[in-house]
């Protein structure tokens, strides 16, 4: 069977690659599928349907038909008009049209009855980022258990010496004539 469970080991956020808009999740993740390039998504967010439907000729789902889903943020904004006289005669760009980021199906080949109703998303369409995979906890050394009790000190004596300047600072205030 082409369709596998994905498992990450930290959640990913995945984005639209046009705008970098987030459109969904690895935590409502159902599958991935590498025939078709798509993994499926059972919520998503800023995507849109389209109205038509579309039978696909492709081979690996070829009779299919689906809903395209588009990045509702990936439209150019228009130009502002100027109020230059020679504004009038410059070419104005078309807006672009709105990213293509998957499909829902609603008919598919047996293989694939697991996508049907289901967000598929195009991995050339999208891009991830792993939450918690910044790099920031990457030069700490790996934590040893008896160090529990010496970082607890340590952030006690913090912790006291803070205390103690706010007390000192308050006292001085205090200790001044009105």
């Amino acid at each position: 069977m082409a369709v596998a469970p994905l498992e990450p080991s930290m959640p990913l956020v995945f984005q639209c690659r046009s705008c970098n808009t987030i459109v969904g999740d690895s935590l409502s993740i159902e599958s991935t599928n590498e025939r078709l390039g798509a993994l499926t998504l059972s919520r998503v967010s800023s995507l849109q349907r389209s109205d038509d439907i579309t039978t696909s000729t492709a081979p690996a789902d070829r009779g299919s038909t689906y809903q395209a889903l588009q990045c509702v943020h990936c439209t150019a904004r228009r130009p502002r008009p100027k109020t230059c006289f020679a504004a009038k005669f410059r070419r104005r760009r078309p807006p672009r049209a709105q990213a293509r980021v998957g499909r829902v199906y609603v008919t598919t080949v047996p293989d694939l009855d697991e996508l049907r109703g289901r967000y598929t998303l195009d991995t050339e369409a999208i891009c991830s980022y792993e939450l918690g995979g910044g790099g920031g906890d990457a030069a700490l050394p790996p934590r040893v258990p008896g160090d529990v009790e010496a970082d607890l000190r340590a952030e006690l004596a913090k912790m006291q010496g803070v205390i103690l300047s706010i007390h000192e600072r308050l006292a001085a205030v205090e200790a001044r004539p009105l």
